[in-house]
């Protein structure tokens, strides 16, 4: 059987990623297919008179909402999607590589103080998404420190600057701002990033959660010290969840 072209980057149960070089010039892409898993859920959508979409629409309907508030993104340049009858059972995109390493590496490999800048340059970024009303959880490996300086309006960043690569769509769309859904996002990318065995020192949360507030200011005027007692609750409920209770120096696994 022939290979579909280009590089398997990412690999799981009904979802492909792969990147592609275009031509001499050292352009490349990302091909994302994916498997829609829940078709009968898109057939309920439908019944109801809705449109249904893959998570590959969705993600294509967010990244352009994204670039209209000035939210640096990869670009879109193409996606579409496979349906039986009008239900959507898969979908594709086509994204932009962006030049430069992924945050996570970049974490791995940065000494202490440009680890603590690199987590500022995060929390601005998301401060800027939750004062647009976006929500979503973003990972380190999600963000790409960029190499250059963008190319045109759908670019609109500098060299340096963090551009997020992968969204997670849900919900494509900016919802009403409230300091509850603020404090559950930073709670839910906290736990997602110390259950990839991703733990910030005191210092870097401190830097993160003033890049947050630079940016989040215009809608909230919050402190560091609010933030933190704010997200207890919220990181109290993750750590319960059975996928934490092994995570050593979580409430759940204290002994003694």
């Amino acid at each position: 059987m022939k290979q579909p072209p280009g590089e398997m980057v990412a690999q799981e149960p009904g979802r492909q990623v792969r990147k592609l070089q275009l031509g001499s010039g050292g352009r490349c892409v990302y091909f994302k297919c994916e498997r829609e898993p829940h078709p009968f859920k898109q057939l309920r959508v439908l019944l109801r008179l809705g449109l249904p979409r893959t998570a590959a629409g969705r993600e294509a309907m967010l990244a352009r909402r994204l670039t209209a508030v000035g939210i640096p993104v990869a670009p879109v340049l193409a996606f579409g999607e496979r349906r039986v009858m009008g239900v959507p059972v898969e979908g594709y995109i086509i994204t932009e590589a962006i030049d430069g390493p992924d945050m996570t590496h970049a974490l791995a490999e940065y000494d202490p103080m440009a680890r603590r800048r690199v987590w500022q340059a995060a929390g601005r970024l998301i401060g800027r998404l939750h004062a647009q009303g976006f929500f979503q959880v973003v990972r380190t490996k999600d963000l790409i420190i960029s190499d250059r300086d963008g190319n045109g309006p759908r670019q609109p960043w500098r060299r340096g600057e963090l551009v997020m690569i992968d969204r997670e769509a849900t919900g494509p769309w900016a919802k009403v701002f409230t300091r509850g859904r603020c404090l559950w996002s930073l709670a839910r990318a906290r736990g997602k990033h110390e259950r990839s065995g991703l733990k910030l020192s005191t210092r870097e949360m401190a830097e993160f959660l003033r890049g947050y507030r630079e940016t989040i200011h215009p809608r909230w005027q919050v402190t560091t010290r609010e933030l933190i007692e704010g997200m207890t609750p919220y990181l109290r409920r993750i750590y319960r969840h059975r996928r934490y209770r092994d995570l050593p120096g979580h409430p759940g696994n204290a002994t003694g």
